[in-house]
């Protein structure tokens, strides 16, 4: 997935691939492959020519906080068009109709069903990482047509959690 930060007013982007328990993170600096420990909400090891960190990732608001074994960087998230903020984060592809987990999490709250209809920036579920409640939304008005999890469930990164039919 490709993501764009903002660091000392600068735009950074960072490519990100995960194929099982590799990471390769495409920096500006250069690439940089990692084996990768899921150690659960939302915390991970990261390890590479011998070395070992310890990384958090929290997204708050429009800020994303990167917490390490020895230091916190927050980085601004630039300024994004209507309905492409937390919670109407895309699929695979930048498909839209699929609303996927931002983050390892469990879904606390599931706000909508099967052939309701929703207007752009409603909730559609509650997520919670790292202690924090985060509300995902509709990016569009739309159609619910599946919701693919339940209350009190676990949940992956970029799974699938509702899917869409765009309304005009």
């Amino acid at each position: 997935m490709d993501y764009q930060f903002v660091l000392n007013g600068q735009v950074l982007a960072v490519k990100a691939e995960r194929i099982g328990d590799r990471l390769t993170l495409s920096l500006p600096t250069g690439t940089h492959v990692f084996d990768l420990v899921d150690l659960g909400n939302g915390e991970f090891l990261l390890r590479s020519d011998g070395k070992q960190y310890k990384v958090v990732a929290v997204k708050a608001s429009s800020k994303v906080i990167v917490l390490t074994d020895c230091i916190t960087t927050t980085f601004d998230l630039p300024s994004l068009k209507d309905g492409d903020h937390f919670g109407a984060d895309q699929g695979e592809h930048g498909d839209k109709s699929k609303v996927v987990a931002p983050m390892p999490g469990k879904v606390v709250k599931v706000l909508v069903e099967p052939g309701q209809t929703v207007e752009p920036k409603q909730k559609l579920l509650i997520v919670e990482a790292m202690k924090m409640e985060n509300p995902l939304v509709a990016p569009f008005k739309a159609e619910i047509v599946k919701v693919n999890c339940t209350a009190g469930e676990l949940v992956d990164s970029d799974k699938i959690l509702i899917e869409l039919r765009q309304l005009t």
